[in-house]
């Protein structure tokens, strides 16, 4: 009796796991799709040393802003090590604050917020020890035309299962 109240509470179960998936609407995601030309791109506007760690990592804090000194929340940005040998990417809360530890070395920054112009500053050297303080103004927001694109996850998740099952 325990066997087959078992086996229905497992049915039932997988089910309501199908169920509950198949049941999730498509979302919508909001996009920019027409940027403005000669848009102000951003800089770093300050890299100052305030202090000393520990000698083997790189301590990085600060903020992304736009010109007007907004500040940009949900910002994406990357840390790439000179020889690609050292890569870290976070994602900024939604004051635009980040923290970061990263090794010593010769970095590349890139920048992604949504309706400015990416940004990419090459050569930031951090060394060993260092605790940094970075502002960075992303530039000037560019997007003259916003489109809402409609989402299906489902559909999504059944063609990474497709391809994880090796189906085409």
């Amino acid at each position: 009796m325990r066997i087959i109240i078992v086996i229905i509470l497992i049915f039932l179960f997988d089910r309501v796991i199908s169920q509950t998936r198949l049941s999730n609407p498509p979302t919508t995601i909001t996009v920019c799709a027409e940027m403005k030309k000669n848009c102000k791109t951003g800089k770093i506007i300050t890299n100052e040393k305030y202090g000393i760690g520990e000698k083997t990592v790189v301590y990085l804090e600060g903020q992304f802003t736009d010109i007007t000194e907004k500040k940009l929340g949900y910002t994406i940005f990357t840390l790439i090590g000179e020889g690609s040998k050292n890569k870290h990417m976070t994602l900024t809360d939604s004051l635009g604050h980040f923290k970061l530890v990263v090794e010593p070395g010769v970095y590349t920054l890139s920048v992604n917020a949504f309706g400015y112009p990416d940004l990419v500053v090459n050569n930031l050297k951090f060394s060993p020890g260092d605790k940094r303080n970075l502002l960075i103004d992303v530039g000037e927001y560019c997007c003259n035309k916003t489109e809402v694109k409609r989402v299906d996850f489902n559909s999504q998740i059944e063609e990474f299962e497709k391809q994880k099952s090796g189906q085409k």
